[in-house]
């Protein structure tokens, strides 16, 4: 039987550079102070959601078209709204679990992780609508909204 493998998927920002990495940790803030080494912008945590290896890995191969740097990305609204998604897909489990009796509503939203298969299902959406308002020349900000 396969393990599979949970910690965080997590967003750190560079704001003079306005990109943001995307990456996948079991602690993710052992992640940022070797960033901060090689950078001399201040660098940021915006975001974790616990989450599987697999799903970071699907996410990254289908966001490489928009990489400007392995898993450096333009800081364009992007991946926010992917991690909005995702929080909506492991809140909405949990309040199914909550609604059939499995425990107390924060511990079930604490214990969710995002999956492969949620990635699976949001990202390409999320590909498919930053494409066309990118195209429109339509702030993509504004998808976020």
């Amino acid at each position: 039987m396969r393990t599979i493998k949970t910690g965080y998927l997590y967003i750190i920002e560079s704001v003079k550079q306005n990109a943001v990495k995307l990456g996948f940790a079991v602690d993710p803030t052992t992640r940022i102070a070797p960033l901060r080494t090689g950078n001399p912008d201040p660098l940021e945590f915006r975001i974790m959601i616990r989450a599987t290896l697999d799903a970071e890995q699907y996410i990254q191969r289908r966001l490489k078209p928009f990489s400007i740097s392995r898993e450096w990305y333009p800081d364009d609204g992007l991946l926010d709204i992917l991690f909005d998604d995702l929080l909506d897909e492991t809140f909405d489990r949990a309040t199914e679990k909550y609604l059939q009796g499995a425990g107390e509503f924060q511990d079930l939203v604490e214990e969710e992780v995002a999956t492969y298969a949620d990635a699976k299902r949001v990202v390409p959406s999320i590909i498919k609508e930053h494409s066309v308002w990118v195209a429109e020349g339509r702030p993509v900000d504004d998808l976020a909204v």
